[in-house]
């Protein structure tokens, strides 16, 4: 095992993000998109002040608008990839609160209405953002003028925005409406990612969009239960193909609520991976993809797990020097083929996917790919292996927090790698782990819709 100190150096605080419901966020949100948009295009911004809306309309302010969507997004998949980590148990939290860190019953992985802010605002914002993009795009803007690698992006974040919200949030809410069924999330996803394909241009950039949209359509018609869409539009992605969107560092130092800076040493180590069944399952297969690390200089955590005390300080490598948060991927689209195989009994065509993304994944103890899985003895261990290969290839990544949601809400066979947190310590008994995050307070208490 790898032995090293985290170099990272800085501070970070926690975002204490608050906006009064759907329709307060529409004030000022046209700026914001736009000011947003520098930071992703690698722009030096000085304050332009506040942003006639109409010049939003203009061709050269649309790329802006659609990156201040995508800007948005990221921060969503920053702060639910953190706290839905410590639902699906991914990580340990090191009883770290306030800046890096979450409440006692945060931690362990109990959402509350009250301190859900940040994952529901960023997530609703990059939706209203984007579509609010497409609104102007094509109602506005005359017939021509828009770029149309440009909108298929804009449909793109608006799909990925409601992807995520339909994975995560228990219920759907759109601006400033009545509270609705999730699925009606993943529904506007489906729609959106197919807007994405139509208007995507024939060229690099273009089929680049259109891949992701196929990549994210598949996962939306999983869970929608439409099998042979999802797998039709699994195979049509490449080889290869992953679909990232940029974290900026900075912005993660100033926000806080990221698996990164939550975890960099800097001045923050908030959460560890001992306890958990990835750092057991490391230790026994040297599977790279649930690598971690320890320090000498820094054997421990930086605080107190309640019930418990110091906890060892156990890193993940994956993120080591900032990311980029992946939304997609082709082992993603084998693994979507595979759950469709097992819904239908196909134990031995199931394997043979499975095994091409595992054998893919290196064995840090060998230096040589992992073996191939042997074929399982029966169906209830083959939806074992799946649900163990997905929560691998997206370790870390926000998504397992849904899949746990979704095979129990399907009752379907298999075992789940669970750690026996309760066994560590009080806090985790007495708080057991939610499935979803509930409407945030800020909304509650200013939709009249929601009663």
């Amino acid at each position: 095992m790898t032995t090293t100190n985290n170099p990272q150096g800085g501070t970070s605080e926690r975002m204490e993000a608050s906006i009064a419901g759907q329709r307060s966020r529409r004030v000022g949100m046209r700026g914001i998109a736009v000011l947003a948009a520098g930071l992703l295009a690698g722009c030096e911004v000085t304050n332009p002040g506040p942003v006639q809306d109409e010049f939003l309309n203009l061709p050269e302010a649309h790329q802006a608008l659609v990156n201040g969507a995508g800007r948005r997004l990221s921060l969503a998949m920053s702060a639910i990839g953190y706290a839905s980590a410590l639902s699906a148990r991914e990580i340990l939290p090191a009883g770290q609160t306030g800046s890096g860190g979450h409440s006692p019953v945060g931690q362990a992985g109990l959402l509350l209405s009250n301190e859900v802010g940040s994952e529901w605002n960023n997530a609703q914002q990059a939706r209203w953002i984007a579509e609010d993009a497409i609104r102007r795009f094509t109602t506005i803007v005359p017939a021509g003028k828009t770029d149309p690698a440009v909108l298929s992006q804009a449909y793109l974040f608006a799909a990925y925005a409601d992807r995520t919200l339909g994975e995560n949030m228990c219920d759907a809410v759109f601006d400033g409406g009545p509270k609705e069924p999730y699925t009606k999330y993943l529904e506007k996803a489906q729609a959106h990612f197919t807007s994405a394909i139509t208007n995507a241009p024939n060229t690099t950039t273009g089929t680049r969009f259109k891949n992701a949209a196929y990549a994210g359509r598949a996962a939306v018609r999983v869970w929608l239960k439409d099998w042979a869409g999802a797998v039709a539009d699994a195979k049509l992605v490449p080889v290869g193909f992953e679909y990232k969107i940029a974290v900026s560092l900075e912005e993660v130092k100033q926000n806080g609520d990221d698996l990164y800076w939550a975890n960099a040493n800097s001045p923050y180590r908030g959460y560890t991976l001992w306890g958990t069944w990835f750092e057991t399952y490391y230790d026994q297969t040297g599977d790279a993809r649930a690598a971690y690390a320890t320090s000498a200089a820094y054997p421990l955590a930086q605080q107190q797990l309640s019930g418990y005390g110091a906890v060892p300080w156990k890193f993940t490598t994956k993120y080591q020097t900032g990311f980029d948060h992946q939304l997609a991927s082709y082992k993603e689209m084998l693994l979507i083929q595979a759950e469709a195989l097992l819904t239908g009994g196909d134990i031995g065509g199931a394997t043979a996917l499975i095994n091409q993304v595992h054998t893919a994944a290196k064995n840090n103890k060998t230096g040589q790919n992992l073996a191939a899985l042997p074929t399982p003895a029966n169906l209830t261990d083959a939806w074992t292996a799946l649900k163990r290969e997905r929560a691998l290839e997206l370790y870390l990544q926000g998504r397992r927090f849904g899949d746990l949601r979704r095979w129990k809400a399907n009752n379907t066979p298999g075992a789940i790698d669970w750690p026996n947190f309760e066994g560590i310590s009080k806090l985790f008994r007495d708080n057991p782990p939610s499935s979803c995050f509930p409407i945030p307070d800020a909304e509650l208490n200013t939709n009249t819709n929601l009663g």
